[in-house]
């Protein structure tokens, strides 16, 4: 009886042990499917792949689905929806992240995208893995990819969890972790603490295995990839005995193809010959021994509007944490914080100067005066809907758009005085000329309003239907009765202010978006976008070069508009250098790496001293020697 009974309990023993064995090694199992770059717009080919790749998951064998970004093609809130509506459909769990189509062009300001997938990052456990992902931008212009700095910081904290010790870290992102983000090296350095495994990206739509300072990076196949538009596609991962194997799955094909598998320990031999970033260089500094930062104030948030600077020393700016900042920086050395305040959501409307006040427009849609000294309310003005460009005041006027609407509305008590109603998005400041309001959105026109009655007097189009190709974010400069932009299109083009037509457009140099004016008005400054910025003759006729300068910069696209103050031309670039050039000798006096990401906008104080604010959260003057 009794060796009956131990041999039952010996038995129960056995099986008990082996079920949690069992569960043990199945936890360490892990299958799912990679989304990344679906790009889905609404009844097109990308929608319905995207319904195809849901079925055969839902009949497949995976435990969830990781999506790095991309979702949309040009960020709407009609495309976002779609693809909500399809990935509904899903009878696992999916984790998603935003890519740059979703914050670079998005109507909301990212407001449509946190309402239907709630945070714009996430962290959960399947078994001993933690997944982390963080969003990387860029936010509401062209410019590098960046990481915001709060969502830095809750990465650190994430990773710095007690319940993160022996467990298996991944990470994914949108962008590559390499110089196409601005901060790469705060991300890697941050990951390579914790000792994460792997990182999944997006944004090259290819399958491809690279180099994150180290860590190795699985970039994700696009639904359909720039060598065949017509099959689509994504990835499957598959976790097993610490090793990650990766394969590459046709839509309506049973086979797999594999692609890549490594080890989970750290083993890198599999990045040899894979290149890596190289950090930031400021050495140039080094070079220009006549400037000097007067001060630096760093925030703990990103920074994506301009400096409102007043003649008395204040200067008022945005962050991205929702947080408007007053300091006063009458001491150099020595700036002190006057007042903050809070307000929901990102700010990417550059604070406007009021008299005594200051106008901050947020993506909730308020507009608020603030007294620059106190921070103490004005008025404030509800215009429900999402305020993310900039505007511009002109004696008692603000005019500034909000989504498609444009405004003129009374800087003394906020009262609106009249509105206009486009049909895309408005985010570029507006030209105010002496009868006439001039400004473009993202629907393919440049809009001229007569400025008492905000009628429309003209608008011109570039003939193109691409969206992206609008001057959407360009602020016009003019001369005379002739408006000039440059746009993503890559042209410079001069339009005749009575009547909106054509004068002239030439592509002879890869303009985009950034642009400025002499001032004494006879010549039209653009940067392009590979090192050389143009000078160009203010004619109606055609257009006519006055010199090129090889200014050095590299690849650029930041769209900050280049000023001339007291015969400098100053422009600043997407990885955070400002370029200082005599207008009269056509040469280079100056350059100064302020940080290493976008410069946002150029202000000149009283003094002659340079203001800049920087996507990374620096605030700088620049005290050039003479």
């Amino acid at each position: 009886m009794k060796q009956s009974f131990f041999q039952l309990s010996l038995i129960v023993l056995l099986i008990f042990l082996s079920i949690e064995s069992y569960a043990s090694n199945a936890s360490d199992k892990v299958r799912y499917a990679f989304l990344t770059d679906i790009h889905v717009s609404p009844g097109k080919e990308s929608e319905k792949a995207l319904t195809q790749i849901v079925n055969e998951v839902n009949k497949g064998s995976f435990d969830f689905v990781i999506l790095t970004g991309d979702l949309t093609n040009v960020g709407a809130d009609v495309e976002l929806k779609t693809v909500k509506n399809v990935l509904s459909d899903l009878h696992i769990p999916y984790y998603i992240i935003s890519g740059n189509h979703e914050n670079t062009w998005s109507e909301s300001a990212g407001k449509t995208f946190r309402s239907l997938f709630g945070e714009d990052r996430f962290v959960f456990d399947y078994g001993k893995y933690r997944f982390f992902g963080i969003p990387t931008g860029p936010y509401m212009k062209m410019g590098n990819g960046h990481t915001k700095e709060e969502d830095i910081e809750w990465l650190k904290d994430q990773l710095k969890d007690p319940s993160s010790k022996g467990k298996t870290l991944i990470a994914a992102a949108h962008y590559p972790l390499m110089d196409g983000i601005d901060n790469w090296y705060k991300i890697t350095d941050i990951l390579k603490e914790a000792q994460v495994s792997y990182v999944m990206c997006g944004h090259g739509h290819i399958l491809s295995l690279l180099n994150f300072d180290g860590i190795p990076g699985i970039m994700g196949r696009a639904t359909f990839t720039r060598t065949d538009s017509r099959i689509g596609g994504y990835n499957i991962v598959e976790l097993t005995n610490d090793s990650v194997y990766v394969y590459e799955k046709i839509v309506g094909k049973d086979d797999l193809h594999p692609f890549t598998k490594f080890g989970l320990d750290g083993d890198q031999t599999i990045l040899n010959g894979l290149p890596t970033s190289k950090r930031p260089d400021y050495s140039v500094n080094g070079q220009y021994k006549n400037v000097e930062e007067a001060f630096v104030i760093e925030n703990s948030a990103s920074v994506f509007t301009g400096i409102a600077y007043f003649k008395n020393d204040v200067i008022v700016y945005g962050c991205s944490d929702g947080k408007i900042k007053a300091w006063d920086v009458s001491e150099d050395k020595h700036p002190r914080q006057l007042w903050e305040k809070q307000v929901n959501g990102s700010i990417y409307t550059t604070p406007l100067v009021a008299g005594d006040a200051v106008v901050v427009g947020s993506i909730d849609g308020e507009l608020t005066a603030y007294y620059s000294e106190t921070g103490n309310i004005k008025w404030n003005l509800s215009l429900g809907k999402t305020i993310s460009g900039n505007g511009r005041i002109k004696g008692n006027y603000l005019y500034i758009g909000a989504e498609a609407d444009f405004y003129k509305i009374n800087v003394e008590n906020g009262k609106i005085i009249w509105k206009y109603s486009a049909t895309g998005r408005l985010q570029a400041e507006p030209l105010i000329l002496s009868n006439q309001v001039i400004f473009g959105a993202w629907d393919t026109y440049l809009y001229c309003l007569n400025k008492k009655s905000g009628t429309l007097n003209w608008k011109w189009s570039n003939g193109s239907s691409q969206i992206l190709y609008s001057p959407g974010d360009v602020v016009p400069v003019a001369n005379s009765d002739v408006v000039y932009i440059v746009a993503p299109d890559r042209y410079m083009t001069a339009i005749n202010l009575k009547d909106g037509k054509t004068l002239w457009r030439s592509n002879d140099f890869k303009v985009r978006e950034s642009i400025g004016i002499s001032q004494d008005g006879k010549t039209i400054y653009a940067k392009t976008m590979n090192d050389s910025i143009i000078a160009v003759h203010s004619s109606k006729d055609k257009m006519s070069l006055t010199y090129a300068l090889n200014a050095g910069y590299g690849y650029e696209h930041n769209p900050s508009p280049m000023i001339e103050v007291n015969h400098t031309i100053y422009l600043g670039t997407s990885n955070g250098t400002l370029i200082a050039i005599d207008s009269k000798n056509h040469q280079i006096k100056w350059k100064h790496k302020c940080g290493n990401s976008g410069i946002n906008n150029i202000k000149c104080d009283k003094k002659g001293n340079i203001l800049v604010s920087l996507i990374e959260g620096k605030i700088m003057k620049i005290f050039p020697h003479q």
